[in-house]
């Protein structure tokens, strides 16, 4: 029997005002509802800063959503 929980390969993060580098992660879950809940919740809790979802190195979702970006 193993002990190991749910892996949490979704990630939410805030980046700092360059854009270059991770200030915080946000929320971490297991599944892509909760972490799409979550990532919604972070984008109003903090308007115009750079939030990320990502699942491993992959970004599902980037906000705000500046062209070119």
């Amino acid at each position: 029997m193993s002990d190991a929980g749910p892996q949490l390969s979704f990630k939410i993060e805030q980046w700092d005002d360059t854009g270059t580098q991770i200030e915080s992660v946000l929320a971490l879950a297991c599944a892509q509802k909760l972490a799409v809940s979550a990532y919604d919740a972070a984008v109003r809790l903090y308007p115009g800063r750079v939030v990320t979802l990502r699942r491993g190195t992959e970004v599902l979702a980037k906000a705000p959503d500046f062209p070119g970006a």
